[in-house]
């Protein structure tokens, strides 16, 4: 049974001989290793004396320290760490709710770029300054602009996790923002021209797989999933309903239909290669 909150007005004391500090005290709930609820001792300095001149002035910071362990919206904080939220609880019960592709790399994501920076943090203890710190180095080792908002996005629903669980009171990672995305060059693309005197130098079955992408926009994946099934020639439509990732089938990011219109177009896409839901 959880213990019954009580309201605290904590406690106020000097510290120091030279340069002398106000010092505030209470009791706090807090989440153990295991998930229990435990209380411990907490305390901060809340300023100098020399700045404090009064106790009446201390005590009025105590208090609207207080207010936030005393309020209806206060619940414990964690003091387990990243490491061991991750590992025990979040991945073995969110991962397998994600697409295949989507849990292959928020594991790659949590294995290589946060349980080495942020694995021994307490839950409690991180904040925004240490994560926008990760993210801004990120660009320096090589990673592309948009890997570093994938893995921004992959630690901010873990963290989002262990608010909804009530490990902390608040996602730091909504405090961050992305590097700045460097200048990038445009990729070479072929011309119609181009392919369609490759087209015809390529074997079965890359002539196919090629002549496809190029007239609907497909994804590969979505390319390598149809089934015949999905196609109905009469109509000139290619119905997207799988995708197909390592050897997994799964659904589209949205679903949608191709229409062949020209070489070099694709209907139903929009510019950052998203499906739009229906044909034209």
């Amino acid at each position: 049974m959880a213990r019954k909150k009580s309201f605290q007005r904590g406690s106020l004391f000097q510290r120091g001989k030279r340069n002398k500090v106000w010092v505030g005290r209470w009791w706090e709930e807090t989440i153990d290793g295991e998930g229990k609820s435990v209380r411990v001792r907490r305390s901060e300095i809340l300023g100098e004396v020399a700045e404090l001149t009064s106790q009446r002035q201390a005590a009025r910071l105590l208090t609207q320290r207080m207010q936030r362990i005393n309020g209806d919206q206060y619940c414990p904080q964690a003091t387990r760490k990243f490491v061991d939220f991750v590992r025990v609880d979040w991945e073995p019960v969110m991962l397998p709710t994600m697409k295949y592709a989507t849990q292959k790399s928020y594991a790659y994501f949590i294995r290589v770029h946060l349980i080495p920076v942020l694995g021994d943090v307490r839950l409690r203890d991180h904040n925004r300054e240490p994560i926008q710190t990760m993210l801004n180095a990120k660009p320096a080792t090589g990673l592309a602009w948009e890997t570093v908002h994938h893995l921004q996005c992959a630690l901010s629903k873990i963290l989002s996790t262990a608010v909804e669980w009530g490990y902390i009171e608040a996602n730091p990672v909504h405090m961050t923002r992305l590097p700045r995305r460097r200048r990038t060059y445009a990729k070479a693309v072929l011309t119609p021209v181009q392919l369609r005197l490759l087209v015809p130098r390529l074997p079965e079955p890359s002539r196919a797989l090629v002549l496809l992408l190029m007239l609907t926009g497909l994804r590969i994946g979505e390319l390598l999933a149809l089934r015949w099934r999905n196609v109905d020639l009469a109509s000139g439509l290619a119905r997207v309903e799988e995708t197909v990732y390592g050897g997994h089938f799964d659904e589209p990011q949205k679903q949608a239909q191709y229409a062949p219109d020209s070489v070099g177009t694709a209907s139903g896409c929009d510019p950052f290669g998203e499906t739009q839901t229906g044909a034209r």
